[in-house]
């Protein structure tokens, strides 16, 4: 099997690349946007065939796999004509920018009968498959929080910070991580209404964080989101996300689901009930990334898979869609 990388940053290189080849499939190409990138990658790979147009390089190369690595804005073309050629299409979450282009990748998924994956790697982490194992066991669900927040890590490299190129910012970037593992959890439920609130201050002042320096007159997008879903089922979820908040800790990543019986939380992975808490030790992580490409593999064959597809994508990105609105208009957002 053949793959092709469209836009070949650091996600491509340090994940796409080295793990396609360790699973045995062919990297014939990669498309970048200048040829000084072109020439340096070649060298760092050893992949011979490239091209400034994405296009151009599927018709030439007639790839079975496609990685989507660009930035958000460009994820919708170049899945569709990777789909449309006939290739099978791996792309780096979030799936798109807003729920229209969601759906019409969805539906040329259907049409050309091609799989698409989205890259949520954190359905394939140890702690995430031991609490999928336990859920039975919670009783009936009340409520669940789910949390990706940082103190100071707005990106200081690539388009981060652009409204335009990625559609968003902590939600649509780490936000929707956090959001696919726990909704993959909770059965993806039908969703009633949402309410949120959002905020750019500290992003639009300008500084140098964690994750490097940043242009507090180019910066366009959220710095923190926070809202609250109620679904049609009676259960809810809040879920808190930032690249910047005065915080304790640098990081924090949790989440938790709480049902009648008990309560379970990762990724610090416990559970809760009348007798107190069951702690676990946490075992060596097995390598997600891998595991997750190997997936999306035995999805491209028609064997069961994990790995969030183009319908789970499609109700990530419509459900972003309403916390944005909702954010906006400091009103609930109901589903359609």
């Amino acid at each position: 099997m053949k793959a092709v990388i469209i836009g070949c940053g650091e996600i491509a290189k340090k994940n796409h690349i080295p793990t396609y080849r360790k699973l045995g499939i062919d990297v014939v190409g990669f498309s970048v946007t200048s040829e000084e990138k072109a020439k340096r990658i070649r060298e760092e790979t050893g992949i011979e065939n490239y091209s400034m147009n994405p296009i151009s390089l599927l018709d030439s190369l007639k790839p079975d796999l496609v990685s989507i690595c660009t930035p958000n804005a460009f994820h919708t073309k170049y899945t569709i004509a990777a789909l449309n050629r006939g290739a099978h299409v791996l792309c780096e979450k979030p799936p798109t920018t807003n729920k229209a282009d969601a759906k019409l990748i969805a539906e040329a998924s259907r049409k050309n009968n091609r799989f698409v994956g989205y890259a949520f790697h954190h359905r394939f982490m140890d702690e995430y498959k031991r609490a999928k194992e336990q859920l039975h066991n919670i009783g009936s669900l009340q409520y669940a929080t789910c949390s990706y927040i940082r103190r100071r890590g707005i990106p200081g490299w690539g388009h981060f910070t652009d409204i335009e190129m990625q559609g968003g910012g902590a939600l649509i970037d780490i936000g929707s991580h956090i959001l696919d593992a726990t909704l993959s959890l909770l059965g993806f439920p039908e969703i009633k209404y949402v309410s949120a609130v959002s905020h750019d201050s500290i992003g639009k002042r300008g500084g140098i964080g964690d994750l490097g320096a940043w242009d507090g007159k180019k910066y366009s997008v959220e710095d923190s989101l926070f809202g609250n879903i109620v679904f049609k089922n009676g259960t809810s979820l809040f879920i808190k996300t930032s690249f910047a908040l005065n915080m304790k800790e640098k990081e924090e990543k949790s989440i938790l689901i709480y049902g009648d019986k008990k309560g379970l939380s990762f990724f610090d992975y416990e559970l809760y009930d009348e007798s107190g808490v069951t702690k676990y030790e946490k075992g060596k992580d097995s390598n997600a990334i891998e595991n997750m490409f190997y997936d999306f593999l035995n999805a491209t064959e028609g064997k069961d898979y994990s790995i969030a597809d183009a319908e789970q994508g499609l109700y990530i990105q419509n459900l972003m869609d309403m916390l944005y609105d909702a954010a906006k208009t400091l009103s609930p957002i109901y589903s359609d």
